[in-house]
């Protein structure tokens, strides 16, 4: 395995009311690029786990969607149309810039992320590396970095792809995450500050230690020299 570095800015924590963010709310964040698959990302799952958590009428939560390229897609149609009934759910569906995506960031108190398969799991990382609790499905790249004692992660049924759920779906099988276990995992965060931040802490730890620049540029450089003599040249 090649692990891929982590870095994260490390900008001024501005005020949730520049953000037009209540001070007292439990925030949940996620995020996805529709050119990633909105099947894959799967952001309709987080919307309904965050609803059954958090039922209609606690205005103590707020669920922030982070998107963009989402096109015309009619997923992302369904969780706009969540969102319009449901005026705890933030969407904001545009390109940010950078420094501005993490301040709003770090103003959350947790990160959802219910993917159906994952590649690396950048956001995940992302979060754990500035000290933010990760909920996420137990499934795929994010497991390289995530355990039960570093996060909340959601069991699920795997389930084959259907045409139109992924360019390269014949064949294949991904994991479709329990929206219950992952609503009762958000209560559970939100309830409990202590367990949120010892496992917010062990999170840090993981990603600081074992996905910084050094330690991924002395796996990258090992690596390298184990190849064998010319093998590069004749690539």
């Amino acid at each position: 395995k090649v692990p891929l570095p982590v870095f994260v800015p490390e900008p001024g924590l501005k005020p949730r009311t520049s953000f037009d963010l209540p001070d007292e709310a439990f925030l949940v964040f996620t995020s996805f690029d529709g050119a990633s698959a909105i099947a894959r990302k799967n952001p309709l799952a987080a919307i309904l786990a965050f609803q059954e958590a958090f039922q209609k009428g606690r205005d103590d939560a707020r669920l922030i969607v982070k998107a963009m390229n989402t096109q015309n897609d009619s997923l992302w149609r369904e969780c706009q149309r969540k969102a319009a009934v449901d005026d705890r759910i933030i969407i904001i569906d545009d390109v940010m810039d950078r420094n501005v995506y993490y301040e709003l960031l770090r103003n959350c108190d947790a990160v959802l992320s219910l993917h159906r398969a994952e590649g690396f799991g950048r956001l995940m990382a992302e979060a754990m590396a500035l000290g933010i609790p990760v909920i996420a499905t137990r499934y795929s790249g994010n497991l390289d970095f995530m355990t039960d004692e570093n996060s909340w992660l959601i069991d699920g049924t795997l389930v084959p792809l259907l045409p139109g759920d992924y360019a390269f779906y014949q064949d294949q099988k991904w994991l479709e995450p329990s929206v219950a276990k992952a609503a009762r995992a958000l209560r559970e965060c939100a309830a409990s500050r202590a367990s949120r931040q010892h496992r917010a802490a062990i999170g840090k730890d993981t990603i600081l230690s074992r996905y910084n620049l050094e330690v991924c540029g002395k796996t990258y450089q090992r690596l390298l020299h184990s190849v064998p003599s010319g093998f590069l040249q004749q690539g």
